[in-house]
């Protein structure tokens, strides 16, 4: 086993954590699906800034065949280091790719949120279940695959387990500082064979090492 790589060696080290997904219904003037789609990527290691030396990449398997039918990736807007912008781009694997949204990401922060539209990726609406797959690369030094999370399976709109906080209007809670709050976990009673295993919760701007933490039901 070799070490990770320690700073100014040229070989970024990032390892995927956690991967969790909300779905949101919304207007269609919004997203003509009405479906808004939310995945929180967590790393063990914090990243300075969401375009380098980063990128997060999501394949989408929405027939669940075995081939992915669109991709998602991370990216700087524009050209290289032209906006300091970074936003998640999806299309078939042919492209053309387009960035509805921003990405979501502290700067100096180990948690990255990128959202699409439901239509982004050929889900029209809740209820289907789709396979994704998360690669991390670095897209600064050498372009090798860093991390990668296989196999993953959710159904969109109809997760096995959801908390109080995704049942407000929302979707998320506070807590006062240096107090606590009460959290409450539900099932669905989806019957649907997905990996989904509890829940991801993220925590903005926490201490290192402590920014998500995920909640396994038993």
């Amino acid at each position: 086993m070799t070490a990770s790589p320690g700073a100014g060696q040229q070989a970024p080290p990032m390892d995927l954590r956690y991967v969790g997904v909300a779905t949101y219904g919304v207007p269609p003037t919004f997203c003509t699906s009405s479906l808004l789609i939310r995945f929180a990527i967590n790393t063990h290691q914090r990243i300075t800034h969401s375009n380098y030396p980063v990128e997060f990449d999501l394949l989408f398997d929405t027939n669940r065949d075995g081939t992915p039918d669109y991709i998602g990736f991370t990216s700087e807007v524009g050209t290289f280091a032209s906006s300091g912008q970074n936003a998640f781009f999806v299309g078939p694997p042919a492209g053309p790719f387009r960035a509805f949204f921003f990405t979501e990401h502290p700067t100096n922060s180990a948690n990255t949120i990128v959202t699409i539209c439901g239509e982004q990726i050929g889900v029209t609406s809740p209820g289907q279940q789709i396979n994704v797959d998360a690669y991390v690369y670095d897209n600064y030094f050498t372009g090798n695959e860093l991390s990668s999370i296989d196999g993953m399976s959710t159904v969109i709109g109809a997760p096995r387990y959801v908390d109080s906080f995704y049942l407000s209007p929302l979707g998320f809670g506070t807590a006062p500082g240096g107090g606590s709050t009460s959290l409450r976990i539900f099932t669905t009673g989806s019957t649907a064979t997905t990996t989904e295993s509890g829940i991801l919760l993220m925590f903005s701007y926490g201490p290192s090492g402590n920014e998500a933490r995920a909640i396994k039901v038993r």
